[in-house]
């Protein structure tokens, strides 16, 4: 039997991650979306920032470490653990999640597509958080099977997530990622200045001073 938390993403799997005219219409959707409000390569910076600030918990200081392995790049923070809703949320396009959140006074973010940022700059995420282990995957081989006879990007691969345990995470992943925090693993695409864009953002004193929680980077 199935543990509630892979039976989780295995049912957004297979809810989500159909070939039809809705797929389609909302995979183009999903990369205009992206590419027109993240038009740089240091914006995902920011929103995973903003996302761990709002996981504080009370009487926990908040820490967010950046790792760089070559092409490889984890985030981790020691904030709440995903939980149902989180991966709700994160597996959609979270309109009225972005709603809910922006009446939430002690939240800094509101915008439900934030997360979507990280896919300016990769094509290829795993997110590993208690119980949850998943990533989304431009290039799982269901996509592929229909590159060639399919319009492409007819499956929304940014909100189809793939359960993926630990055990089958590459090397270069397992030995870094800590499972006592929230992690992000990121696989950078060719040609992108991963430390010109973290620089960016963490050596400026405006985004610092935005944030509520976080106590070390």
């Amino acid at each position: 039997m199935l543990k509630p938390a892979e039976a989780h993403i295995n049912s957004l799997f297979e809810k989500r991650g159909h070939n039809d005219a809705n797929s389609t219409t909302l995979a183009s959707t999903l990369d205009k979306d992206i590419e027109t409000v993240f038009n740089s390569n240091e914006k995902f910076v920011f929103e995973l920032l903003q996302n761990a600030d709002d996981s504080g918990m009370p009487g926990v200081p908040l820490e967010v470490q950046f790792i760089i392995r070559g092409n490889t790049l984890i985030f981790s923070h020691n904030g709440k653990h995903f939980d149902y809703d989180d991966v709700e949320s994160i597996c959609d396009n979270a309109q009225q999640k972005s709603l809910e959140k922006k009446r939430e006074i002690d939240k800094t973010g509101y915008k439900g597509i934030g997360f979507k940022s990280i896919f300016v700059i990769t094509d290829c995420v795993h997110i590993l958080s208690h119980e949850y282990s998943f990533r989304f995957d431009r290039n799982f081989a269901k996509w592929q099977q229909h590159s060639v006879t399919e319009p492409d990007g007819c499956y929304p691969w940014q909100i189809i997530p793939i359960w993926t345990p630990p055990v089958k995470l590459p090397l270069t992943f397992a030995a870094i990622l800590d499972p006592a925090k929230v992690n992000f693993a990121l696989k950078i695409r060719d040609g992108i200045n991963i430390r010109a864009a973290l620089d960016c953002i963490l050596h400026n004193p405006k985004v610092i001073l935005f944030l509520r929680r976080v106590q070390k980077i």
